[in-house]
């Protein structure tokens, strides 16, 4: 068996006002994965961008489709569809002001805010 590296990058998400919003990891191998107070989600993308500057190209909409897509087959409905959306109203502007400040910290050339 062959171990290939692998970076990954785990995120603690807080509130404005310091409250925990959750755990986030991402993997080079473009996959997300969460353990939040909104739920626990995760998805694989096939982008060819590096997976945090994908995460600053999408939006609320988009990532909540993803993630009720990631779990529809379980269970579909109206109500997990609003869990997803809600979800994502609440993570993905955390988990993008946190790779923000990563990529200023590395002074990462490649992405634009």
């Amino acid at each position: 068996m062959i171990m290939a590296k692998e970076t990954i990058r785990r995120y603690t998400l807080h509130t404005e006002k310091g409250g925990w919003l959750g755990e986030v990891i991402l993997t080079d191998k473009k996959e997300f994965y969460s353990l939040t107070d909104w739920g626990n989600f995760n998805f694989s993308w096939s982008t060819p961008i590096e997976i945090r500057v994908f995460i600053l190209s999408i939006d609320v909409d988009y990532f909540g489709r993803k993630m009720y897509q990631g779990v529809a087959y379980q269970c579909s409905n109206k109500d997990m569809r609003g869990y997803c959306e809600r979800f994502a109203a609440k993570i993905l502007p955390a988990l993008k002001e946190a790779i923000k400040q990563e990529l200023k910290e590395e002074k990462y050339d490649a992405y634009l805010v």
